[in-house]
């Protein structure tokens, strides 16, 4: 659990999968080079972390991980001596029985929002990553979602800006969260932004310009 939170950090991802990282040594004339020891990484296909470990207590430990065709899985074995072989064992089972299926695409358009004190009056809201569940291999769903989100928001508002999510579920208790997220931007009204689109509206035919967005 702790690291299926983890993962949600890009960075943990990143370092988790390095197998090296020099980091300089004030005083002396050498770095220091830091190994990752983690076997998986090139054993297993699609190996992408995580943790190893050992205390004469706990013995041999590992926290395993592999992604492939959408799916990633984490293992975790304690106090066993051939802890990357089980891990293997697991991961491979869980790569037979199941699968991740794809609900919806990112970007997919689910509805807009009201903007308020702004510069348009509304913006698209789409989902910002893609809807996946996983499932047993051959099951087939069809989830309807739930949107949570605002049906108006105060300007201004990014491109890209979270402002709610998508559940969906497989009907057993599986649930998928995926953020939900506006498309294109929307500037607060100024008295600045209000002169130019008052001084566009008049002189914007003589001088060719572009109109403001609505």
């Amino acid at each position: 659990m702790i690291t299926r939170e983890a993962m949600k950090l890009p960075k943990f991802n990143e370092l988790i999968v390095s197998e090296s990282w020099t980091m300089p040594w004030e005083s002396n004339e050498y770095d220091r080079t830091l190994y990752n020891h983690n076997q998986l990484l090139d054993l297993y296909e699609g190996g992408d972390g995580v943790k190893t470990g050992y205390t004469s207590k706990s013995g041999s430990c590992l926290v395993g991980s592999a992604s492939r065709d959408g799916l990633r899985l984490i293992g975790v074995v304690l106090n066993c001596d051939a802890h990357y072989e089980e891990m293997c064992k697991l991961l491979d089972y869980g790569f037979a029985s199941y699968e991740s299926q794809q609900l919806a695409e990112a970007g997919d358009m689910i509805g807009s929002v009201k903007v308020l004190n702004g510069n348009v009056k509304r913006l698209d809201v789409v989902l910002a990553e893609d809807a996946r569940i996983t499932v047993e291999k051959g099951t087939r769903i069809e989830s309807e979602p739930e949107y949570d989100f605002p049906p108006a928001m105060e300007a201004p508002l990014a491109d890209g800006q979270i402002i709610g999510t998508a559940r969906y579920t497989d009907g057993k208790g599986t649930v998928s969260e995926i953020p939900i997220c506006v498309k294109g931007e929307a500037q607060r009204y100024t008295f600045g932004l209000v002169w130019k689109s008052v001084w566009r509206m008049f002189f914007g035919a003589f001088l060719d310009l572009p109109p403001v967005e609505e």
